[in-house]
């Protein structure tokens, strides 16, 4: 499954994953694609246009996801996710 977070750069109005790219990673085998409740707002990408996906909260995102698509590193520290460890 792939994730993608919310950007926490300041000032940063892009998301990593495009509707187009969301639907060629599903097509690809990874079997869903979740979004942070708010990624892509400040693009103009609403959840329900990434079809297919869902979206979740941050913990919940780096619980599940195997791959993380962001254009920056996060701010949640990787090692005190669970299933990074």
């Amino acid at each position: 499954m792939a994730g993608v977070p919310k950007e926490t750069f300041q000032g940063e109005a892009r998301v990593s994953l495009t509707p187009a790219g969301a639907a060629s990673l599903r097509k690809a085998g990874f079997g869903g694609v979740v979004v942070e409740a708010g990624a892509g707002a400040a693009a103009r990408f609403a959840v329900r246009t990434l079809t297919g996906c869902c979206s979740l909260s941050r913990g919940a995102l780096y619980h599940y996801v195997r791959v993380a698509l962001a254009l920056a590193l996060p701010a949640l520290p990787l090692h005190s996710c669970a299933s990074w460890q």
